[in-house]
């Protein structure tokens, strides 16, 4: 019985790299999936700032009229606005990464002016609200 190890179970080791420094090397994965968290993160951010916003605090009988004027509003740029520039990104040489970096800017631009607005009931706040979700 030599050679033979006593346990059933042996824990696995990390492979060793290569080169020295290739540890550190950055995959296009990682950046997607570091994106990618930053994004959810900050969408989870906006979700709880209008949970507490005063979306919640308007009376549901009054409040149908506006959410569903809300919806059209945000449905519409996709209908029309879609077919259009969905083309124009395919045909950019690196249009996808463009519109995630344009989106991203719009959605910090407009999270800063909904800082100022969240409080009061300024009516800029839906449409502000309304241009984070869309974007």
């Amino acid at each position: 019985m030599t050679g033979v190890t006593t346990s059933a179970w042996e824990p696995l080791k990390p492979p060793r790299p290569t080169e020295p420094g290739s540890a550190f090397v950055v995959t296009p994965f990682a950046r997607l999936a570091r994106t990618h968290a930053a994004g959810t993160a900050g969408d989870a951010v906006v979700a709880v700032a209008l949970a507490s916003s005063m979306f919640f605090k308007l009376d549901p009988g009054e409040a149908r009229l506006s959410i569903i004027r809300y919806l059209i509003l945000t449905m519409v740029p996709f209908a029309i606005v879609s077919p259009l520039i969905g083309p124009l990104i395919d045909r950019l040489r690196s249009g996808h990464r463009y519109v995630i970096i344009g989106t991203a800017a719009g959605r910090a631009v407009l999270c800063a002016f909904m800082i100022g607005d969240i409080g009061g009931q300024n009516p800029f706040f839906f449409f502000e609200a309304l241009g984070v979700l869309a974007l």
